[in-house]
């Protein structure tokens, strides 16, 4: 009985998962495009892109939102702090330019993507709370108390046949 009720509740926990939407990419890049842009021998060449790091300018528009939420998450708790809010992105990137990647010896584009890869975990971090206003995690929290009252009221009757 009690193996029923596990495979029907992975049953259900799978076919819920199946009828969430896929998510979009959090940023793509625009390295091709970027590089078939003619040039004049006037320019200056372009920096080279150390790999692995996120800019601002390259980000797509889901990942730039999600980090400008964590920014005024961020500015609510520095509020409270009673220090300084970050008027932009920008702005809290020349902070950490200023407070800690100086001395680090960050270039501006590992600064960058820093506070970019700092915001996105902290959205992250706050998206996965769960909620009681969510009707998922009030279905998967009831689906849980399901189990364990079966679980509880059967295992009088599973000790006993040991």
């Amino acid at each position: 009985m009690a193996i029923c009720q596990l495979l029907a509740v992975l049953c259900i926990a799978r076919a819920a998962n199946a009828l969430q939407p896929a998510a979009a990419p959090l940023f793509h890049t625009r390295h091709a495009a970027r590089s078939c842009i003619p040039r004049s021998s006037g320019d200056p060449p372009l920096a080279p892109r150390e790999e692995g790091l996120l800019s601002l300018a390259e980000i797509s528009e889901t990942l730039r939102e999600t980090c400008e939420y964590a920014l005024r998450k961020r500015n609510a708790e520095r509020k409270l702090a009673g220090q300084p809010e970050y008027e932009s992105l920008e702005a809290m990137v020349d902070a950490y330019m200023e407070y800690e990647g100086r001395e680090l010896g960050y270039s501006r584009a590992k600064c960058e993507s820093e506070v970019v890869r700092f915001l996105q975990r902290r959205a992250l971090l706050e998206e996965g709370y769960a909620s009681w206003k969510d009707p998922q995690t009030v279905a998967t929290f009831l689906l849980l108390a399901i189990i364990v009252v079966g679980l509880a009221s059967q295992l009088p009757t599973l000790l006993g046949q040991m």
